[in-house]
């Protein structure tokens, strides 16, 4: 038994976190480490959407942006290596891409 350093309790020292206070205990990743990684991914869409949008519209193709857009950012999101982070990625090239096509007019 070790004791926590929040509350002083006496935590197994094998728990992840103590189970009076819930302060972790073990060097798993902390919110800050998770938060960094979902704000990369959250970059890295937005910069590939709104490129995606670009070239789209210099492309001058005639299929519907906004369903190219949502390919192009579904083969992003699914390129990307941290699994939990797809859906961010996703969310953040489709946002700013549309963003970027309804800057232009492109509805």
């Amino acid at each position: 038994m070790i004791k926590c350093k929040e509350c002083g309790g006496e935590v197994s020292s094998k728990a992840d976190a103590c189970p009076k206070c819930g302060v972790r205990l073990k060097g798993k990743p902390s919110g800050c480490i998770v938060g960094f990684f979902k704000l990369i991914g959250g970059i890295v869409g937005a910069i590939i959407g709104l490129m995606v949008a670009t070239s789209f519209l210099s492309s001058g193709d005639k299929r519907d942006p906004v369903q190219e857009l949502e390919s192009q950012c579904r083969a992003l999101a699914d390129s990307y290596s941290i699994e939990s982070e797809k859906p961010t990625v996703y969310s953040s090239c489709v946002s700013s891409g549309k963003a970027a096509l309804k800057s232009r007019g492109v509805n």
